[in-house]
């Protein structure tokens, strides 16, 4: 699911090499359970092989959830990746020394955290150049990203960084560093040259951090050495006034940063962007383990709303702390239900609670069923919003069809509830419902009506129903 998620056509079970699936043009397909010469492992079966069109670009395994994954890289994705077959050649786009795959994956499932690193995330190592360390990334690599990596070349990049000169930052109409400036773009770029993964600048107040900083992010654009650079800043006045050097400095042929790259604000990203770019700044900033985070923002969340409306107006700055639940609350998914059922009383975890029901349906529909009598509206109509199956801006969900008698039992219980907000959802639901399975969202609406009628279950139901003819 997460392969697909980022653009790879995969299924475990169809799109397989023994099932006859092979790399085709103009489709980027996970085909499973490679076969390469490799002797170790599952008898030299790769988990995955990734294609792009005829190109195989990567190869991945999956292990258990308690599995040290950086050193899976080491051993078997590497033998792999060595190790392809003969007939299977002509797929290989290049020689990388031993290797004929460019991009090794490994993952045990567990979500990202920088605090266990070594067992979670998804590690990939860059084979093409013996100097790449493996890294852990927090999302799989998506098929126009392994395009765009392929494109670029480390080694010219640092030969054209090391050969051009700094006229264009000692420019007097333009940036005009000063002598020390341009003595710590040197330091940085001879780091990035010693493949060094970080590098710390101190300078003093007034001394021009910020036009040192654009000096050098345009010598790595412009050398090809980087194509995309995060500038993160703790304050928003410090990003203003970063952009405003952006906009207004004149570099090469008069023109400024944002002329010459797309240069982009918080501001000019997309909602969900927006929050994953706090996301990772929290996951990389926190310094304890998952639980004691969520056991910290239990103490944060502040008064519960005392009205049914309101949640995004009131709760709204919530809402990076939900997303953080959303991806890596499986880490210690009871605490995250419950951490879910204090926060939807003040925001919404109507998504959070997704990944949950995916990894525990059976566990997290159960708890719901319980909260479908709770006294808080915000608890029950959480119970029915959660278990939607096109909710929307968040994949779809089906475990109203997978665990139906659970589903079943939820909106029963919510079939005459008085809050119209609650009544909405559940009306929301039968609307999904018959999108998929008309005989399902008949099924559960002809059981109401043997049971008796109120006013609330004739609102659901003519809501419900409002797309059928």
């Amino acid at each position: 699911e997460q392969l697909r998620k980022v653009g790879w056509e995969a299924n475990t079970t169809e799109l397989r090499y023994s099932k006859g699936t092979r790399p085709t043009k103009g489709k980027n397909l996970a085909i499973a359970e490679w076969p390469t010469d490799s002797k170790t492992g599952n008898s030299g079966y790769a988990d995955y092989a990734l294609f792009i069109g005829e190109k195989l670009v990567g190869i991945v395994e999956a292990k258990k959830k308690h599995t040290n994954i950086s050193s899976v890289l080491d051993g078997q994705c590497k033998d792999y990746a060595k190790m392809i077959k003969p007939e299977h050649q002509k797929y290989v786009i290049n020689r990388f020394g031993a290797y004929m795959v460019p991009f090794l994956y490994a993952t045990n499932g567990r979500p990202y955290i920088k605090q266990y690193e070594q067992m979670s995330g998804i590690w990939c190592l860059d084979v093409r150049e013996p100097f790449n360390a493996p890294k852990a990334l927090s999302g799989w690599s998506t098929p126009e990203g392994i395009e765009q990596a392929l494109e670029k070349d480390i080694v010219e990049a640092d030969k054209k960084l090391a050969s051009t000169g700094y006229e264009v930052l000692q420019d007097p109409d333009g940036l005009n560093l000063r002598y020390y400036q341009i003595e710590a773009i040197q330091a940085a770029e001879k780091a990035i040259a010693e493949h060094k993964q970080t590098a710390l600048f101190a300078m003093a107040t007034g001394t021009g951090k910020t036009r040192t900083v654009l000096g050098m992010i345009y010598r790595f654009l412009d050398a090809g050495r980087f194509k995309r650079i995060l500038y993160l800043v703790d304050r928003t006045s410090l990003g203003d006034q970063t952009m405003d050097t952006f906009k207004e400095v004149k570099l090469k042929e008069l023109l400024t940063l944002n002329q010459l790259y797309d240069v982009k604000s918080l501001e000019d990203k997309e909602l969900f962007e927006r929050l994953d770019c706090i996301v990772d700044a929290l996951n990389k900033s926190l310094p304890r383990s998952y639980t004691e985070n969520i056991k910290a923002f239990f103490k944060i969340l502040g008064p519960k709303l005392e009205q049914s409306q309101g949640m995004f107006n009131i709760g709204w700055w919530l809402w990076p702390i939900g997303r953080y639940v959303e991806r890596y609350g499986n880490e210690d998914w009871m605490l995250s239900l419950a951490f879910l059922k204090e926060l939807t009383k003040r925001f919404t975890g109507e998504y959070a609670i997704r990944s949950l029901l995916r990894e525990h349906p059976k566990e997290v529909m159960d708890e719901l069923i319980n909260w479908t009598k709770e006294e808080n509206v915000h608890v029950r109509r959480l119970a029915s919003e959660g278990v939607r199956i096109r909710l929307p801006w968040s994949q779809n969900l089906f475990v109203a069809l997978d665990e139906f008698e659970r589903y079943y039992c939820i909106l029963t219980n919510l079939k005459d509830d008085p809050e119209k907000f609650v009544q909405k959802s559940v009306g929301n639901n039968l609307n999904d419902l018959y999108k998929y399975n008309p005989q399902k969202a008949d099924f559960i609406i002809n059981e109401w009506v043997k049971s008796g009628q109120s006013k609330a279950q004739n609102w659901i139901i003519k809501h419900g129903r409002r797309n059928q003819k």
